[in-house]
């Protein structure tokens, strides 16, 4: 009896090792699988923070260009703004001057 319970105890023993070789060799691929795909991810994550980059330093620059050309247009404005008072004021001193020839025509 105690040799047919060694027996038994070795064969459970024995396919214990086995389950435990196959969780082991399971565990590392998973574990493989696992770095493979972290690194893809990983390798995903710096192609799409390059580009985020690529497009930042892009609007950047419009917008660099956007202020520039804003400020051309107030420079414009400004002129435009200054001709007009210009015009204005050369206008109402000749309406005086027509007023002033027509009451000495009358």
């Amino acid at each position: 009896m105690c040799k047919r319970e060694n027996l038994e105890t070795v064969a459970q023993l024995e396919r214990l090792t086995g389950e435990f070789e196959r969780l082991k060799t399971g565990f590392a691929d998973v574990r493989e699988q696992k770095d493979s795909d972290v690194t893809g991810e990983v390798h995903r994550l710096r192609t799409a923070l390059d580009q985020a980059k690529k497009d930042r330093d892009r609007l950047r620059a419009d917008v660099d260009k956007f202020r520039s050309t804003i400020e051309g247009i107030d420079v414009e404005l400004d002129s435009l703004r200054a001709s007009n008072r210009y015009l204005c004021q050369e206008n109402e001193e000749l309406v005086i001057v027509i007023d002033k020839l027509v009451a000495s025509v009358f």
